[in-house]
């Protein structure tokens, strides 16, 4: 069994820029991620509160949970979160399309295949992940 996480960006507002990214793995990586992501939260940064989550947009923008957070620590956790996810073995895939773009050269029948720029978004990660499931199930045998 392959387990997966996407997430969005851009798709909520009327952002220039849709951005669809996920993580896949087995069972086990995904255990040995959260047990690591648990950790850092748990201890974000040396003289910090743990984290109930992490969100990239509030760290980036230093609101929310990272109000009052500098800059420096805010990328010593997001490069923490990054060698967590590398350690773990964990997969990953990331898109992105610019919507007035997109608008602009998808339309008629190939809109219709399509759908919006979140749709087409989305089904890239699909059809990667399929790609990914395949690759290891041929190696497999």
């Amino acid at each position: 069994m392959i387990k997966g996480y996407f997430d969005d960006s851009g798709s909520h507002t009327s952002s220039d820029i849709v951005v669809m990214a996920g993580l896949f793995g087995y069972p086990n990586q995904w255990d040995y991620l959260s047990e690591l992501w648990t950790k850092r939260l748990a201890a974000p940064c040396p003289g910090k509160l743990p984290l109930p989550r992490f969100h990239m947009s509030a760290c980036q923008a230093g609101d929310e949970e990272f109000l009052g957070w500098k800059r420096l620590e805010c990328d010593f956790l997001v490069d923490e979160l990054i060698e967590i996810i590398r350690k773990s073995g964990v997969y990953g895939f990331g898109g992105a399309v610019p919507r007035k773009q997109y608008d602009a050269l998808i339309t008629g029948d190939l809109r219709r295949a399509s759908g919006d720029p979140e749709t087409a978004c989305i089904i890239n990660c699909f059809v990667k992940l399929v790609r990914f499931a395949q690759h290891i199930t041929r190696t497999k045998k």
